[in-house]
């Protein structure tokens, strides 16, 4: 990510009803690693990191072949 700005926004989009990764793991949850992250309750980097991941490659991979 190239600013701040652009990692928070791709948090909440990934925190969204219409993502991925919320297809994979209840909304509640993924909205509270990102608040706790950050409000710095807890450190979820590494958790939120596999969770982007997973949200780009949906992204690039999973999006691209529907088109196709």
């Amino acid at each position: 990510f190239r600013t701040q700005a652009e990692f928070r926004d791709m948090l909440d989009a990934m925190a969204s009803p219409n993502s991925y990764a919320a297809s994979l793991w209840p909304l509640k949850t993924l909205r509270m690693l990102v608040s706790e992250h950050r409000e710095g309750r807890s450190d979820h980097t590494e958790a939120l990191w596999a969770l982007l991941n997973i949200e780009l490659w949906s992204t690039h991979v999973l999006e691209r072949s529907t088109c196709t």
